[in-house]
């Protein structure tokens, strides 16, 4: 389950609440296999240091070589062997809760307006192009997997606006 559904999630594109995972979709919590789907923003690094492991562990347990690089969603199986599944997700959701209260803290969502993904495009690339982290464009395109989106696509694009100092 997800933090947004265990959390009553709200719907971004009604009101974007700061400070708050509330609205956030990405599912933070460990699998009954003990994997997990890997969200924005997260390394091999982070399952590291939350797992207290060395990252050769990961590698090895995932077959994966050392120019292997994780993805937004991912499937990454997990060792527990130092830190349990609770402690993990809570430092999890720690660290995606920080990433959106600093964002939040110096941005404001303004309006939204909807783009075409073109040929030869990417949402990474769409993201980048309109200064809007994945994170957050997930948020605002619940019944897309973007990971598997394709060309044609309508995404809703949140307009972000720095806030004044």
């Amino acid at each position: 389950m997800s933090v947004a559904a265990s959390a009553k999630a709200l719907n971004p594109k009604n009101h974007v609440e700061e400070n708050s995972l509330k609205a956030d979709p990405s599912n933070y919590r460990v699998a009954d296999d003990g994997s997990v789907e890997v969200q924005s923003n997260e390394t091999l690094g982070h399952f590291s240091e939350w797992l207290s492991l060395k990252t050769a562990v990961l590698r090895k347990l995932n077959k994966m070589s050392a120019q292997s690089r994780l993805r937004m969603g991912d499937r990454l199986k997990l060792d527990f062997s130092h830190v349990d599944r609770r402690q993990l997700e809570s430092k999890r959701l720690a660290f995606h809760k920080k990433i959106q209260d600093d964002f939040f803290k110096r941005f404001s969502v303004v309006e939204t307006e909807t783009l075409r993904l073109k040929n030869g495009s990417s949402v990474w690339l769409l993201a980048q192009q309109q200064n809007v982290p994945l994170w957050l464009l997930r948020q605002y395109n619940t019944k897309f997997d973007l990971n598997r989106v394709s060309t044609g696509t309508r995404l809703t694009i949140p307009k972000v606006k720095k806030k004044p100092k």
